[in-house]
């Protein structure tokens, strides 16, 4: 064997080395075991030879188990006349063996893990490579959970946390970071074990190593994620600061139903607990905002008539070419006795709409938004305009040109908009109490920022600073406030019984003007208004505040949508905002994204709006647990801390903050009635009608869009295109989309796609989650978007009803063309489409039934070239299980609309394109819902005439294994298939002009 040790793998076969391998194993274990005494040098060679033959055999691990060499090494190891010239092949040799999972439980048995660390302790520092192989192995050994409960019963957690401080302390040139890197991944992996962590705890882990953490140098950096990882998981985990249960303070009383097997509707009210139910009776006895749900069932379960449904479709009477033949009884078949509309008949509103038209005549020089607005950003097709060579975020040619009519016309215009809006939030129903409107909806003129705004450079050093910051808390209590500053709870008690004022006001000028002297030590909040959403504010340190979300109505869950105003602030401080109780697991706050600010001094001083705003942001874990309610079955979660730190320029300010650009429902109602202003100008064919009223009696409201004139297209020979938006309250950019789309239809021109199409549009599914500042739900307390295969007429009448308009017109013989649902996407950069490919179906039946429908295609390719924000390579076309009941599934599926689509608008900003690195704002919303309407007067051309194309931009979306961030299609083949398909339509129009002309 000792002439074999210098030719390892030379003259000797491998065949031959293998067999050695078993030998020389069997007499390892006859020398330990029977030779007395046990000789030192000879067994230093033998695991010399061993550590050699293991990179020619890979089975020498299992080998060793069945030779019983596991045992023997540890009996080694503790033999007292050992010394280092054995030791070190021998720990060699056991990090060879702890390669396999089973021996690595066999040699824990066997007590490796205590014979490791008396070995570690007994010498020091003095034999760092010994030292550190050592530690390899123990930290392989403790990825076995036995192995880690023996170790915290042989108090192994304290001693390596107590060597680790020694190291690092002694350590001073920090020559020995791989050595304290190993200790530290070794008290992570106590850590994520409950015994573990509370031996941990035990041995004052928080405190020793938060100190540590204060006295590492840039040096030691590296160390720094691990050890924040220890001390996240070890802090005492707490509840909310909350009087009652996470559920929503405000609740809704649902309509109880009577079970009917042919109809959808259910009882409800078991989804609200009883403690829930019982805290909110107070609340809900107001008597001035009782909805009559008696009426509301009535009027949402009248009879479906061919005359009621035609009254959404007044094209039919307006324009006497066009005729539609239906079969109504197949529109009763989901539902029986329910209506489309939500009352006897289509509400005019035509007193009120007079009155607006009168209101809102010069509002559009003020910043109203105007039609064909959303070009003002010099891009077209993804280039620059003619004349301008600047880039996004420079100031040159890139700054949005503000109107500058003359002080008197703009004061009386402004004048007419607010009597719009307040008029129309006067009348709009919330479950919650407010007598004062937001600002910012006031000033429509500077929503959009002046600029484009970069993305924040955010990097991991941020998120450990501010979790020390957080421990320190733990470490240090007397240096916290602790201090209530605002409670919607104590708030919402005290108005319960008090009826709301109808006239609604806003004073946020007189405050910034001083007329309001400060009255704390501390900054004031405020969410009570519409889409607002803060439930608890307590200060921790002066500058330093933590902030805790309300939940969804009827619910105790989807936290994320923030929208409050402070005030009573100094200049210059920054202001730490910590939202401590998210719910996702990752936020795009941790990938650039910013919340965005409004400063209602700024606004009057400068006119600027909505800004991107704020230093120091991250998302991470905290030590909030989230408490499910009794009998959900869930386990209980930590709770995520969204931070973010704000420097007011100007003191004594009244500031909004949000989570996204807010857009009201009340905003949506002035803006129709302005649309309609400008449809009746411009003599475009606009009606808006009530499509059906909400739980809580507000209307939801159907727009139908085309061009008056029949000179050049018939409309009876026009298609239809459906859009719909904000099923989900919190994603505001849906509605700023919306608003991009509509603007662009009613402008001169979109003359040619008034022509070619009939838009129906309905702007807002979810208008009782927008008002009360939900993020996900209807005051049902379920996703809307959940419930389209077998939506409820009384809970869920916005959805049955745009359902039933999509089914009139499958009846009819004229489905839509395109079906597409604006939603906004929280994890996400870019813009992008879900539609529906049956080859990507979870069905086997779809792949067989659609597999050469490619349609779904030209759409989003057609996107890809024309609009800057979007992005081919995010979209997805496939159809899971858990999305069959999705909006977009939906039609797909039961309505046949091959191009069913979810256009998802990412919250943060772009990571491809013309604006790459730059947030998406108002005026980038209001573009790509634009985009959208150019692209459908080349749709038609591209519909079959480019197979050849779409099975290319088939094929490099098959080759992307995922849709993650940092993955996605090339850019250079996608833009090329844009490229062709744009090619090909352009031929294709060129061929029609000759042949028009001949």
């Amino acid at each position: 064997m000792l002439c074999v040790k210098p030719r390892i793998g030379g003259a000797v076969s491998k065949v031959s080395l293998r067999s050695a391998s078993r030998c020389l194993l069997k007499v390892l274990v006859y020398l330990v075991n029977e030779l007395e005494p046990i000789k030192i040098e000879l067994l230093s060679t033998m695991y010399v030879i061993i550590t050699k033959l293991s990179v020619v055999d890979k089975k020498l691990p299992v080998k060793a188990r069945l030779q019983g060499a596991l045992p023997v090494t540890v009996k080694v190891m503790l033999l007292p006349s050992v010394n280092v010239k054995l030791l070190l092949p021998l720990v060699k040799v056991l990090r060879i063996f702890a390669a396999s999972s089973v021996n690595v439980a066999e040699l824990g048995r066997s007590g490796a893990v205590v014979a490791l660390v008396q070995l570690i302790q007994g010498m020091g520092r003095k034999h760092p490579t010994l030292q550190q192989i050592s530690l390899e192995v123990l930290m392989m050994l403790l990825k076995s959970k036995k192995n880690l409960r023996r170790a915290v019963a042989a108090g192994i957690p304290k001693a390596l946390l107590d060597f680790f401080l020694d190291w690092q302390g002694q350590d001073s040139r920090s020559k020995h970071i791989k050595e304290q890197n190993c200790l530290l991944t070794m008290l992570k992996q106590f850590s994520v074990n409950k015994p573990g962590r509370r031996a941990l705890v035990e041995a004052g882990v928080v405190p020793r190593l938060y100190a540590a953490c204060q006295r590492m140098s840039a040096a030691r950096a590296e160390l720094m994620p691990t050890a924040s990882v220890v001390l996240r998981k070890c802090l005492p985990c707490n509840r909310l600061p909350l009087h009652g249960t996470e559920t929503s303070i405000y609740t809704f009383s649902l309509p109880v139903i009577e079970h009917d097997p042919d109809c959808c509707c259910y009882a409800t009210g078991e989804d609200v607990d009883e403690e829930s139910s019982k805290q909110s009776q107070g609340l809900l006895a107001q008597p001035d905002l009782t909805v009559d749900v008696a009426q509301t069932c009535r009027l949402s379960c009248d009879m479906l008539d061919s005359s009621s449904t035609e009254e959404f479709f007044p094209e039919l009477h307006d324009f006497p070419s066009v005729t539609l033949v239906t079969d109504i009884s197949g529109l009763c078949g989901q539902v029986k006795g329910a209506s489309l509309n939500g009352s006897s008949g289509a509400h005019s509103e035509s007193a009120f709409v007079a009155n607006a038209a009168e209101a809102t005549a010069g509002c559009d020089a003020t910043g109203a938004a105007t039609a064909g607005s959303c070009g003002s950003n010099n891009v077209q097709d993804g280039k620059e305009d003619q004349g301008s060579s600047a880039e996004p975020g420079s100031t040159e040619g890139w700054c949005r040109e503000l109107p500058a009519p003359s002080a008197d016309y703009c004061d009386e215009a402004l004048r007419s908009y607010h009597s719009a809006y307040l008029a129309c939030a006067s009348r709009t129903a919330s479950v919650g109490r407010w007598n004062t409107v937001p600002y910012p909806d006031l000033c429509p003129v500077w929503t959009a920022p002046i600029q484009y705004e970069h993305l924040s450079q955010n990097t991991d050093d941020v998120k450990r600073r501010k979790l020390l910051e957080d421990i320190s808390r733990t470490v240090h209590p007397a240096s916290v406030m602790d201090k209530l500053v605002y409670s919607l709870d104590d708030v919402a008690e005290h108005t319960a019984s008090a009826r709301r004022s109808n006239s609604l006001t806003n004073t946020d000028e007189f405050q910034t003007d001083g007329e309001y002297p400060p009255s704390a030590d501390h900054l004031l909040f405020n969410s009570q208004f519409e889409s607002g959403n803060l439930r608890m504010a307590i200060q921790v340190r002066p500058y330093e505040y933590d902030l805790v979300l309300g939940s969804d109505i009827n619910s105790n869950r989807h936290l994320q949508w923030f929208y409050f105003s402070v005030s009573q602030m100094e200049a210059a401080a920054p202001y730490r905002f910590n939202i401590v109780n998210c719910e996702k697991s990752n936020s795009q706050f941790n990938f650039g994204m910013q919340p965005v600010l409004f400063s209602v001094r700024e606004a009057a001083l400068s006119r600027v709006g909505w800004v991107r705003a704020g230093t120091d942001i991250c998302y991470y874990k905290n030590h909030f647990t989230h408490m499910p309610t009794s009998g959900s079955g869930c386990q209980t979660k930590l709770h995520y801390t969204a931070t973010f730190t704000l420097t007011f320029p100007h003191p004594g300010d009244v500031c909004y903050v949000a989570y996204h650009y807010p857009y009201t429902y009340s905003l949506l109602q002035t803006h129709l009635q302005q649309w309609e202003a400008v449809a009746s100008r411009a003599d475009v064919y606009f009606r808006r009608q009530v499509l059906c009223r909400t739980l809580a009696g507000n209307d939801t409201h159907v727009v139908t869009i085309t061009e008056s004139s029949q000179e050049i297209c018939p409309a009876d020979s026009r298609k239809y295109v459906m859009l719909s938006g904000r099923v989900h309250p919190g994603e505001s950019n849906a509605s700023w989309m919306m608003k991009g789309t509509i603007d662009y239809l009613l402008s001169p021109q979109a003359a040619p796609i008034r022509q070619m199409y009939i838009f129906k549009i309905v702007p807002m599914l979810n208008p009782d989650g927008v008002i009360n500042g939900n993020h996900r739900c209807s005051l049902t307390g379920e996703d809307l978007n959940r419930k389209w295969s077998n939506p409820c007429p009384v809970l869920h009448p916005t959805v049955y009803h745009t359902k039933q308009l999509a089914r009139f017109m499958v009846a009819s013989g004229k489905p839509p063309l395109v079906f597409c649902d604006y939603h906004g996407h929280s994890r996400k950069k870019n813009v992008f489409l879900f539609g529906c490919s049956g080859r990507d179906s979870w069905r086997d039946e779809d792949a067989i039934n659609c597999a050469d429908d490619k349609s779904y295609l030209s759409l989003p390719v057609l996107l890809h070239q024309r609009a800057p924000s979007f992005n081919l390579g995010d979209c997805s076309f496939s159809i899971e299980d858990n999305k069959e009941t999705t909006a977009r599934v939906v039609m797909w599926r039961e309505m046949g609309i091959s191009r069913s689509y979810t256009m998802e608008s990412t919250y943060c900003g772009c990571d491809q394109g013309l604006y790459q690195g730059y947030h998406v704002g108002v005026r980038e919303l209001e573009e790509m819902g634009a985009k959208l309407c150019e692209v459908l007067e080349q749709l038609p051309h591209a519909l079959g005439t480019n197979d050849h194309l779409l099975s290319k931009t088939l094929n490099i979306l098959d080759s992307e294994d995922t849709l993650s961030e940092e993955d996605g299609a090339s850019g250079d083949e996608l833009s090329s298939v844009g490229s062709d398909v744009t090619e090909r339509t352009a031929d294709m129009d060129r061929q029609e002009a000759s042949t028009s002309t001949q």
